[in-house]
């Protein structure tokens, strides 16, 4: 008669330790795998935050200077960027900040930062943050605060003064009803820091700034009758046919307006 190996499991015991082990798995893939709904539930959260506290200190800040945004875009400036985040200080717990002229604003944003398809999109005109010697009146800058909450806001400006007003970004025209060209402030936000994705309409939304109006990017209003921007949004997280490193962004208004990611 054969002797019982004792050290041996018998195959209920097996069933059970791969159940076990399936459900930490599965616990495990979800708190890291990117699109996950109790993630997504996050992102949202957090663009839905930000976006009030941008409103806000808006309103302050236009209430402090003539009821407009206008002072903070002059026709040249070498700290317009600069200027631009330090006017939202007051209304913000920030806790670090990274200026436009920085040597490395990597301490205050993702090195490894993309569009929604994964692309990489440092380098790309008006949306690379990291950029240090760059030039407001072209490519665009950004001044970075981290607030104590973990979120990192990116205060970018182009194309600064008449030209600006008349050409870039949106502002409500009640007689078209839609958003015309008329200024050149945006600001990026990270919801969630420095924790990946750090992808466009997934963890990072872009709100513009006009001289009366925060309006979140992809707002079914806009359109840019100059051909600059981009005209009626396309649908999130459909590519931007004009500027498809910029996929993603467009999907700030839908996650605001739908209160959830479906995509």
């Amino acid at each position: 008669m054969k002797k019982q190996n004792k050290n041996a499991f018998t195959l209920a015991e097996v069933v059970i330790a791969c159940a076990i082990i399936g459900t930490l798995a599965t616990l495990t893939i979800g708190t890291y795998m990117s699109g996950s709904p109790a993630q997504n539930n996050q992102y949202v959260a957090g663009a839905k935050k930000a976006y009030g506290e941008i409103v806000y200190a808006t309103e302050r800040i236009k209430a402090s200077n003539g009821g407009t945004m206008e002072a903070f875009w002059p026709a040249s400036s070498a700290t317009a960027a600069d200027d631009f985040r330090n006017a939202y200080l007051p209304y913000l717990k920030v806790t670090k900040m990274c200026d436009k002229g920085a040597a490395s604003k990597t301490d205050c944003w993702s090195a490894n930062y993309t569009n929604i398809n994964g692309d990489v999109t440092t380098g790309m005109p008006g949306i690379d943050i990291l950029e240090p010697a760059c030039f407001d009146m072209s490519e665009g800058c950004s001044s970075i605060a981290i607030l104590n909450d973990g979120m990192l806001f990116a205060f970018h400006t182009r194309m600064m003064g008449a030209s600006c007003m008349e050409n870039y970004v949106f502002e409500y025209n009640p007689s078209w009803g839609a958003y015309a060209a008329a200024s050149c402030g945006w600001i990026f936000v990270d919801v969630n820091g420095f924790k990946r994705p750090n992808q466009f309409g997934r963890d990072i939304f872009r709100f513009y700034v006009s001289k009366h109006y925060v309006v979140p990017d992809g707002d079914p209003k806009m359109i840019d009758p100059s051909g600059m921007g981009p005209s009626a949004a396309p649908d999130c997280p459909a590519v931007d046919g004009a500027a498809p490193y910029r996929a993603g962004l467009n999907c700030t208004a839908k996650v605001l307006n739908d209160g959830k990611m479906l995509y």
